[in-house]
């Protein structure tokens, strides 16, 4: 559903480590709200040090070419959604090389419907577009595949056996052409009223 912009929605804007520092307080309230936005169940509070800290190293891996993005509100403790992109063998195995990325593209529940999720989208395009790759992947459940489509993807038919474990783990592998011409934002940008009245989901 479409809403107009919020007063508020001018202050968000995108963010990325090391710039933007994701502290302790930070980490448990993203763990927190990645169970809230996904609907999971918390593990016990005795067991969330092991868990916070197996989801910080999942955020953050150190790998090459590994980049997280976080759409942040006024006081940057506020966290609205983010996105992971990365270099992934998406056949399950270690060929061909590995391709560009997207996953944990997630906007927390009280702040859908403000086109935050197209935001990031291309925010995480842009990151691979500015490294000269072509295409950029992601998967999806069948239920936000439509949403996929508008903004440009295909779903993907494997061949692989790899490729195959995708649909039975009930994902679809999707895959979107990137034009390179096309100039990347700014590795920070202010999201303004005009920007979101063209990315409204």
């Amino acid at each position: 559903m479409k809403t107009e912009p919020q007063k508020d929605d001018a202050a968000a804007r995108i963010v990325s480590p090391p710039e933007w520092e994701l502290t302790p307080r930070r980490m448990e309230d993203l763990f927190l709200d990645f169970h809230l936005a996904l609907c999971r169940p918390l593990p016990d509070e005795c067991e969330w040090p092991d868990w916070i800290a197996a989801f910080r190293s999942d955020l953050l891996e150190t790998d090459e070419g590994v980049q997280a993005f976080f759409l942040v509100g006024r006081g940057e403790d506020e966290v609205r959604g983010w996105v992971r992109a990365e270099m992934k063998h998406i056949d399950g195995g270690w060929r061909p090389p590995p391709a560009p990325f997207l996953s944990n593209l997630i906007v927390l529940p009280k702040w859908r419907g403000r086109g935050y999720g197209g935001f990031l989208l291309r925010r995480g395009e842009n990151y691979f577009r500015s490294r000269g790759n072509k295409e950029v992947y992601l998967t999806c459940d069948v239920g936000i595949a439509p949403w996929y489509a508008r903004q440009g993807y295909e779903t993907c038919t494997p061949t692989t056996e790899g490729g195959h474990a995708w649909m039975e783990a009930g994902l679809y592998l999707q895959r979107k052409s990137l034009d390179l011409r096309k100039r990347p934002p700014p590795r920070v940008k202010v999201l303004r009223g005009d920007d979101l009245s063209a990315c409204l989901l």
